[in-house]
């Protein structure tokens, strides 16, 4: 599907779906109804082939496990030795025992050490464990076959957690790999001179103007319903406050063309 007036972000986006990508960090930042969310669905959608994806909402995660849960489960744990040796490390190390658990499954057990790790463990101790597993972690994905595209979207409601391991761990990672690609879309973004130098940052405004959804339109096979049609269009625009996934859905209804 066509996306109005956000072409410049498509190919950003697009750039890192290359191989020899050099700028492996995306940032889309505007305000609400500036259509991030949809924007970020709709490059998505480009992702074809052996590329992997793993798409995060930072208002439904609490905490760094569950992105490395996420990630296991989207692209199988069997892509994961290096950091489930790292987890069963850092257990045998700090003498945590987790054999009484009784759950079936990889991903469960998998589960159940993360949390002996976590559960009780100081802010610093957190810290420094998340390190040595997103290093691990990092490291799994950089030998990955194809390039890797994580999607973190909302970054403004992730906890300070979250945001911390982003900015710091996460990103560092992405610049010393050869296939992760992290693309964060929030109304804030990260911010480092640490890896600013592969970064992108592209700025969204809403699409208010009538023009630029014209080719949406028309990709789209519908019409216009009612004459003038410029006028109505931008009557819609207007009262959607340019918010592309709202104008989105109204063009969606529009009949088709005959």
């Amino acid at each position: 599907m066509s996306i109005a007036n956000y072409k410049e972000h498509t190919k950003a986006f697009n750039s890192l779906l290359h191989k020899n990508c050099n700028k492996p960090i995306l940032l889309f930042k505007g305000g609400s109804g500036t259509g991030k969310s949809f924007l970020m669905e709709h490059c998505r959608a480009q992702i074809q082939g052996d590329v992997h994806q793993v798409l995060v909402d930072l208002r439904a995660t609490s905490n760094v496990m569950q992105i490395f849960l996420q990630t296991g489960r989207r692209l199988s744990w069997e892509c994961f030795d290096n950091f489930k040796q790292h987890v069963g490390e850092l257990n045998r190390q700090l003498n945590i025992n987790v054999n009484g658990n009784t759950q079936a499954g990889l991903g469960n057990m998998i589960n159940v050490e993360l949390k002996a790790l976590f559960d009780n463990a100081t802010l610093e101790q957190r810290d420094e464990r998340y390190s040595t597993l997103t290093n691990a972690w990092a490291e799994d994905i950089n030998n990955l076959d194809n390039p890797c595209v994580l999607l973190l979207d909302v970054y403004e409601s992730a906890n300070s957690e979250i945001k911390r391991w982003i900015t710091g761990d996460l990103l560092s990672c992405a610049v010393d790999s050869a296939q992760m690609r992290v693309v964060v879309a929030g109304q804030d973004v990260p911010e480092s001179f640490g890896w600013n130098h592969c970064s992108e940052l592209k700025e969204l405004y809403g699409v208010p103007e009538a023009e630029e959804w014209l080719p949406v339109i028309k990709a789209l096979g519908r019409r216009i319903p009612i004459e003038p049609q410029l006028t109505y269009l931008a009557g819609i625009c207007h009262a959607l406050k340019g918010n592309p996934g709202a104008i989105a859905k109204v063009i969606e209804g529009f009949p088709r063309q005959q």
